[in-house]
């Protein structure tokens, strides 16, 4: 057992640590305040931290965002440029049909050229066709017209033989003449008759009037005093009878005309008709014996031999 005075001393040195325990329990609440500060520290900390683990995944959001964002324009833009490639490739097919419409084209005006050269060479040959038909008729009138030529000399040659030499002869009665319809006539018949012989024309200046005249000459002589007009249309005098024998007629007719009209002669040159040749060599006069113009006139009396225009009047109005 210890003794006391251990005991005493123990508790002695006890007592003397009081004091420090004592100061210590005193400064206790001061550290648990400090402590509860630290605590609460700890916590803002933590709270920081996780604050910061969530900013730092916010940033990391953030980037992933702004990521995504580039990504979408990136897209975005990638879409534009698929539009436009496919734009382009419309627009190359388009081109493409176009250049394909522009060789149709092409060939079809190629083919339009062909086609006009073609209606060109169709009329060039229609033309030729024309002309080789106007040909081969112009050949069938000149064979019509040589044979005709050969009849008018064969009836010329006829109508010489039956025709005295108009330098011999003494009268017209001497003549044979051939109406317009072709047939023969002896100008014997118009033995006893004053006769007017007159080369006419249809289509000369002078026709209206002449016809006019002749036919009131006619009408106001024929009965009465047996005047006879003897018309031989005439061509030479710038192609102004150059009708056929069925135009003169109907020309005539139209104009009411009944004197004799005899077939289309020549008055002039050397195939003149005789009984002209005939006229012209008994008239002579200082300006040739040749016949002017349209509508010269020859007076006949009724033995067949010619007058003038005064005798003309002088028998008509005695006789």
């Amino acid at each position: 057992m210890p003794s006391d005075a251990t005991r005493c001393r123990s508790d002695a040195k006890r007592s003397q640590a009081m004091p420090s325990y004592a100061k210590r329990c005193q400064a206790m609440p001061s550290d648990a305040k400090r402590c509860e500060a630290m605590r609460c520290d700890a916590m803002r900390c933590e709270a920081m931290r996780y604050d910061a683990k969530r900013c730092d995944a916010m940033r990391s959001d953030v980037k992933r965002c702004d990521a995504k964002r580039c990504d979408a324009k990136r897209c975005e833009a990638m879409r534009g440029d698929a539009k436009r490639c496919e734009a382009m490739r419309s627009d190359a097919k388009r081109c493409e049909a176009m250049r394909g419409d522009a060789k149709r084209c092409e060939a079809m005006r190629s083919d339009a050229r062909r086609c006009e050269a073609m209606r060109g060479d169709a009329k060039r040959c229609e033309a030729m066709r024309s002309d080789a038909r106007r040909c081969e008729a112009m050949r069938g009138d000149a064979k019509r017209c040589e044979r005709c030529e050969a009849m008018r000399s064969d009836a010329k040659r006829k109508m010489a033989s039956n025709n005295p030499d108009y330098k011999s002869a003494t009268s017209i009665h001497e003549f044979t003449v051939k109406k317009i319809k072709g047939e023969e006539v002896k100008l014997d018949v118009y033995k006893g008759h004053v006769c007017i012989i007159v080369n006419v024309a249809s289509q000369c200046g002078l026709t209206a009037n002449n016809y006019k005249q002749l036919n009131e000459l006619y009408e106001q002589y024929a009965e009465s005093k047996g005047l006879r007009i003897l018309a031989f249309p005439c061509n030479q005098f710038a192609g102004q009878e150059p009708g056929n024998p069925e135009e003169i007629v109907c020309f005539a007719a139209d104009r009411k005309v009944k004197f004799d009209l005899f077939e289309k002669v020549d008055v002039n040159g050397d195939d003149a008709s005789p009984l002209w040749k005939f006229l012209k060599h008994k008239q002579g006069g200082a300006l040739g014996n040749f016949i002017k113009w349209n509508f010269t006139k020859f007076i006949i009396d009724k033995n067949g031999v010619r007058l003038n225009a005064t005798d003309l009047m002088l028998i008509l109005s005695t006789s």
